[in-house]
């Protein structure tokens, strides 16, 4: 018992330490961060109670059927609901049980999940903050040029109070990036369960394209069909109630009501069972096209990138050489900027859709 007891203080000493040397660097890594939410995660011990509540109910299920189970009863009725007793409700404790082992398990799927979304958020906007940056450097310089214009008289007072608006517009913009990494800081806190203090948690990674490979739609659809948590309930559903129909057959006719309303309820879990069946099969479809949409996007932006990132190594050589203004170039530097955003964007976009099509048919 006290090797036990060890060994339980140990484990939770070790989940202290980890929680506490992440929480004082607030530097993750993107697994770093799924791995901390799903250690520190309070759903998960509700899921393990909820496993075992369905774990005792199994056991009061099977000790009923032993003790009413094709007990003859003082009516028809009375003797079919005993072999119900019997028969069904092992079967329905048995499946509640499996499902309360699935959702604990979708449960961790799920917050990985929205773990993910949230630092390719937070890598995103720290992406635009950086941008917004540079940006605001280049207004900067435009408007040092932009200052002597108006000294040599080549612009009016209006144009330049247009571009101090301009610098003004962008820092505030700036401030408003800032304090969104801030609030997306404290939701990434609430999801690994660390406290809410004003430290900024840094994610230590790339936003990179991962781009699916080797992804066969029909099999994954297949596979989906296989261990979805819905699919598996209504699919036992109806196993319940077609053991239900065939008992009460034993002692009703088609015509009476018991057997009529067993009739419609297994009629009933069919519909539903091939409804959902349909609904995933379709929502995997529309994720994986929308995927493919968006690795378009996503190609179509990196060229884009390459293209003006290309045009600026020119503009810079036509600069030194006296052939265009830096007016000009800092212009196209800003496009370049934009084409950056949009590139990262697209990288967003995809990595987000291809988790959750990943999540629909894992």
């Amino acid at each position: 018992m006290k090797r036990i007891v060890s060994i339980i203080i140990c484990i939770l000493l070790v989940g202290i330490t980890i929680v506490y040397a992440i929480g004082d660097n607030l530097i993750f890594t993107v697994q770093d961060a799924q791995e901390t939410a799903k250690m520190n995660s309070k759903q998960i011990k509700i899921d393990d109670l909820e496993i075992k509540t369905k774990q005792s109910e199994l056991e009061e299920a099977k000790d009923e059927a032993k003790e009413k189970g094709g007990r003859p009863g003082r009516t028809i009725s009375q003797t079919l609901d005993n072999l119900i007793i019997g028969k069904v409700n092992p079967l329905i404790a048995e499946t509640n049980l499996e499902i309360a082992r699935m959702n604990k398990d979708n449960n961790i799927k799920e917050l990985k999940l929205n773990v993910y979304k949230l630092t390719q958020e937070i890598l995103l906007t720290q992406k635009e903050l950086d941008i917004e940056k540079q940006k605001l450097i280049i207004l900067q310089e435009k408007y040092e040029i932009n200052k002597a214009k108006f000294t040599e008289g080549n612009i009016t007072n209006n144009d330049l109070f247009n571009f101090e608006y301009e610098i003004d517009s962008k820092e505030i913009k700036i401030r408003e990036i800032e304090q969104n990494i801030t609030t997306l800081s404290l939701e990434l806190k609430k999801l690994l369960d660390l406290p809410l203090d004003e430290n900024i948690i840094a994610i230590n990674d790339e936003l990179k394209a991962e781009v699916l490979k080797d992804f066969d739609i029909e099999s994954s659809i297949s596979k989906a069909l296989e261990s979805n948590i819905s699919i598996y309930e209504k699919s036992q559903n109806v196993k319940a109630k077609e053991l239900t129909l065939e008992l009460t057959s034993k002692y009703y006719n088609e015509g009476d009501s018991r057997y009529n309303e067993a009739k419609y309820d297994m009629e009933s879990a069919k519909v539903d069972l091939e409804d959902t069946k349909i609904n995933l099969e379709v929502d995997i479809r529309n994720k994986y096209n929308e995927l493919q949409n968006l690795k378009d996007q996503l190609e179509l932006a990196e060229k884009y990138f390459d293209l003006i990132s290309k045009n600026v190594k020119i503009a810079n050589t036509k600069y030194e050489s006296g052939t265009i203004s830096k007016y000009e170039l800092l212009q196209l530097k800003e496009k370049m900027l934009d084409a950056t955003y949009q590139k990262y964007l697209a990288i967003y976009n995809y990595n987000i859709a291809k988790q959750e099509l990943l999540n629909m048919v894992d």
